[in-house]
């Protein structure tokens, strides 16, 4: 009862972003829904401290467990969150400037779905507005993300295999995932030193 009591109380403080998130994506991707409910749930359920519980026996011999947090406690979450929001950007920077782009947008789009779960209207840490940045910094990782046609190998008249140069502000980039429509299909390429490498096959030739 106190378990079931306790997740509750985690989804109450992660409530806003999980729902109005996953109603969004679950439909695409189950995976994802379920990776970011894991990421909200563990930050959550890692951030509760001094919980307090109330047991009452009732009439049937079943128990009834409240559980609540006071107010100060449910700040030091949020500012906690904060200082993880913070870090995961810098983070995100870092993987960005090493041209690692798949690392870099998932700390960027993770960091951004915790900030939708502060109760600010605009999130500020350390004289930097997140609320903006995080946004732009995703934006700016994808404009400055470019792929050009650099050689080409036919095997078969059902088999064209492609070969992209990728690079992120001029430099080639370490690690990259992204998809694209073949006609038929979506297909997932990985991207690594610069390269993106993949085959198109019967029509979509």
């Amino acid at each position: 009862a106190r378990d079931q009591a306790l997740a509750e109380l985690t989804s109450q403080i992660a409530v806003k972003v999980q729902n109005s998130f996953s109603a969004k994506i679950k439909e695409s991707d189950t995976g994802l829904t379920e990776s970011v409910e894991a990421v909200l749930q563990s930050y959550s359920t890692a951030a509760l401290r001094n919980v307090q519980s109330k047991t009452t026996m009732l009439e049937d011999g079943r128990f009834e467990v409240f559980s609540y947090i006071e107010k100060s406690e449910v700040t030091k979450i949020f500012s906690s969150r904060k200082n993880l929001i913070a870090d995961m950007v810098a983070i995100g920077e870092k993987y960005r400037n090493e041209g690692n782009i798949s690392f870099a947008l998932k700390q960027f789009y993770y960091a951004g779905i915790l900030v939708l779960s502060l109760p600010d209207e605009n999130v500020v840490i350390g004289g930097r507005n997140y609320t903006t940045a995080i946004p732009g910094l995703i934006n700016e990782t994808i404009h400055k993300t470019e792929f050009r046609f650099k050689a080409e190998y036919l095997a078969s008249d059902k088999e064209r295999n492609i070969t992209l140069d990728v690079t992120f502000d001029g430099k080639p980039v370490s690690l990259i995932d992204f998809t694209f429509w073949d006609g038929t299909r979506q297909v997932a390429v990985q991207g690594r030193n610069g390269m993106a490498i993949f085959a198109l096959y019967g029509a979509s030739v």
